[in-house]
């Protein structure tokens, strides 16, 4: 899919994340360019940011029929609610509301594992700092997000390049996990704004 980006115009994902990026940390980020390997670069070199998904299969499935179905791609949209329904999520206000999770870190976890194994492999450009974006629908309690910065820490011990940031974006809120400060900052939005994003992305990637 990555390969095809020029073609196939921007990816939607890595668009709604330099969004949010800009309009929630720092608008700084609105000069951040999209690329690959990693997915947003500072031109001056100085950060690149990777873009992952830490969702399951159903729950991703559920997202691209609803993003379908805004953008009118598909030719019988109560049939693709439906199965939206069917996968256990639902619409709300124009919001995708997505299935209960678990509430566990695990598959981000993973993502971050799979993406400092990426970063390793002598096939990213290289920058003086790197960070992970996560799309994640997992929210978490003091307790999750303290035991997760743990985690995220000792698991970059393993590695030579680490990501400093991880940005990890729910419905709702978006929590970043600073490693090497060993802080965390949650930062909270509306359905509105969720809402604007999603057509600035929309937009954005053409």
């Amino acid at each position: 899919m990555k390969k095809g980006k020029k073609s196939q115009g921007l990816r939607y994902d890595e668009c709604y994340a330099k969004i949010v990026l800009s309009q929630l940390v720092s608008n700084a980020y609105e000069n951040i360019v999209i690329k690959d390997k990693p997915d947003l670069q500072f031109s001056d070199g100085s950060r690149g940011i990777e873009v992952t998904q830490a969702i399951e299969e159903k729950q991703q499935e559920a997202e691209k029929l609803f993003v379908k179905a805004s953008r009118g791609l598909v030719n019988d949209k109560e049939r693709v609610m439906k199965r939206i329904r069917e996968i256990g999520c639902k619409c709300e206000n124009g919001i995708l509301l997505g299935i209960p999770s678990k509430d566990t870190f695990q598959l981000i976890l993973k993502a971050m594992e799979d993406k400092l194994d990426k970063i390793n492999n002598g096939s990213y450009a290289h920058f003086c700092h790197y960070d992970l974006f996560i799309f994640s629908d997992v929210y978490a309690d003091d307790m999750m997000q303290n035991n997760a910065l743990e985690e995220m820490i000792k698991l970059s011990e393993n590695y030579e390049l680490v990501f400093e940031k991880i940005f990890v974006l729910v419905p709702g809120y978006l929590y970043i996990f600073e490693l090497r400060m060993k802080q965390i900052c949650v930062i909270e939005y509306s359905n509105e704004l969720q809402y604007e994003i999603a057509c600035q992305a929309n937009k954005m990637r053409g």
